[in-house]
């Protein structure tokens, strides 16, 4: 009999808001993708259009913290960095207040697709190459095994773990592969305009030396700036 999986329940432990885990393993001042720049160490990822409104609220408690650009291109051609994702500053929210989120109507997406993780959104585009990392933050993941008992099971069965994904996390889910599919509308609309010419980028393995130097006149643009379809919400 199949094993049934356990719908995500968030137990308001708030071990996820007081403690953010880096998302990349690089450093800054190096490339975390082949043409992808990490400026900040990035803790709870900001999209650009979700910045304005971020620093807003922590104005409103007066929180003195600070976001800050983290991934980006490196434009050789402009003399620019094309943000792609801002970042909190430190390793906690400045919005957990008695384990609850004072601004959950309009917390990031970062939040509102956890507890998935990246990989999970792979199974739409390739579900042979899927695996499940339990998120150690999370007090419901820790204390529940059924979706790694049921993933087991389903083996490499694409539309049922679909299926499974959806029931566990429901809109969390949903968001996740919002994310992925926004990964690769930017990855092709980058592409095209290298090709185009409008711009050059820089690229892991390029012999350029001392690029933190090098980039500190460049200006900041938002990628959602380029191209205003490189955007999704609520």
């Amino acid at each position: 009999m199949p094993t049934p999986v356990k719908k995500f329940t968030c137990l308001r432990c708030g071990a996820c808001c007081r403690t953010f885990q880096s998302e990349n393993s690089a450093k800054p001042g190096s490339f975390v993708s082949p043409i992808t720049y990490l400026l900040n160490e990035q803790h709870l990822s900001l999209y650009d259009w979700e910045v304005k409104g971020f620093r807003e609220e922590l104005a409103k408690i007066n929180a003195g913290r600070k976001v800050l650009p983290s991934v980006a291109f490196i434009d050789l051609k402009n003399k620019r960095l094309i943000a792609v994702n801002y970042t909190l500053d430190g390793e906690n929210c400045p919005f957990l207040k008695d384990n609850m989120c004072i601004i959950y109507n309009k917390r990031p997406i970062a939040c509102r697709q956890f507890p998935c993780v990246p990989s999970q959104a792979d199974v739409l585009f390739n579900y042979r190459t899927f695996h499940y990392n339990i998120n150690d933050l999370c007090g419901f993941e820790r204390i529940d095994n059924t979706l790694r008992k049921r993933l087991e099971e389903i083996k490499d069965d694409e539309k049922a773990i679909k299926k499974v994904l959806e029931e566990r996390y429901g809109e969390a889910y949903h968001y996740n592969v919002r994310a992925h599919r926004f990964n690769k509308v930017l990855s092709r609309f980058i592409n095209e305009l290298e090709q185009k010419g409008e711009v050059k980028l820089a690229r892991r393995g390029d012999n350029l030396k001392d690029i933190p130097s090098k980039i500190k006149g460049f200006g900041i643009v938002n990628v959602s700036d380029l191209n205003k379809d490189l955007f999704f919400g609520e």
